[in-house]
């Protein structure tokens, strides 16, 4: 029999905060779509402080497009990115705009993504 697997919640709020901003949600409008009282409970989610529960994570699954392997697992193209966006940065560091180059490439990052993968 195989044993239950673990999840990593780290990776599951990065995810969660990945699709959020793919659909250019603020964190204002998904309290509001769940209809939570603050918008503590999705800081938790996506810094990984704590899991949705069922019914919030098939909410957020409808809300985001979203299957399941999507919130739960590595994205397939990860690797590939996360070396694109290492090059990219050091490109920001040597150049003297810097910090506004890398502010804009970390808030442009996930459309680029999307577009790649399509």
């Amino acid at each position: 029999m195989k044993h239950r697997p673990e999840y990593d919640r780290n990776l599951i709020g990065k995810n969660l905060r990945r699709l959020r901003e793919a659909k250019n949600l603020s964190v204002e409008e998904v309290k509001e779509y769940l209809r939570l009282g603050s918008v503590q409970a999705i800081y938790k989610y996506e810094s990984g402080q704590s899991y949705p529960q069922t019914d919030t994570m098939f909410a957020l699954m409808e809300l985001y497009e979203a299957e399941l392997n999507d919130i739960i697992r590595e994205p397939q193209d990860e690797k590939a990115w996360t070396a694109y966006m290492d090059k990219v940065e050091v490109i920001a560091v040597e150049s003297d705009s810097s910090r506004w180059l890398g502010r804009l490439l970390r808030y442009f990052q996930f459309g680029v993504k999307e577009e790649a993968a399509v």
